[in-house]
């Protein structure tokens, strides 16, 4: 666990869990094993995941060594003003309906082809918005308090010889403040 930020309160809190190394066989059953100890598996995999909590005002969240996989808001997103969009300064967004523009990061560098959900808690299994060459997408935040953003890649195995690849799965979650009634 990485915190930034102060020891008693901090910004950002991360984390990271090795999910290990499954195999699929074609009954459809998953087994905790590599395709060393399961050869008729139709898919063998090791599973990552990776969070950060931005728990306070910090509008730069920080690459974080740990985190292989990381979405990263970056300057940029469109925001809509007197009713045209326009770049705004900050990287994160103030309230739902704010366009975030956002970098997902494998090994510290923009990747293309990752797959974002701008709900994973409540709408999972939304279409994807997927990373472009620059490794970014933008999209409305969905909720006025709790957003967690999903991002999944595909990353090549690092033992061929058990599995076919590595899934990498990460998430960046803020609570935006409800609105002054």
């Amino acid at each position: 666990m990485v915190l930034v930020g102060g020891d008693d309160y901090p910004d950002a809190v991360s984390a990271v869990m090795n999910n290990g190394i499954w195999a699929k066989t074609k009954d459809g059953k998953w087994h905790a094993k590599g395709r060393d100890e399961v050869p008729d598996a139709v898919t063998a995999l090791k599973t990552m995941k990776y969070a950060v909590h931005i728990r306070g005002m910090l509008r730069d969240v920080p690459v974080i060594n740990s985190q292989t996989l990381q979405i990263v808001p970056v300057k940029g997103a469109p925001a809509l003003k007197n009713g045209e969009y326009n770049l705004h300064g900050d990287k994160m967004p103030a309230q739902a309906g704010d366009l975030v523009k956002v970098a997902v990061l494998y090994k510290g560098n923009p990747v293309e082809g990752a797959r974002v959900i701008r709900d994973f808690v409540t709408m999972p299994d939304q279409q994807p918005w997927v990373t472009g060459k620059d490794g970014t997408v933008y999209f409305p935040v969905r909720n006025q308090g709790l957003n967690v953003i999903g991002a999944s890649y595909d990353g090549p195995a690092d033992e061929p010889n058990r599995i076919d690849k590595v899934e990498h799965f990460a998430t960046l979650s803020f609570v935006l403040k409800h609105l002054p009634e």
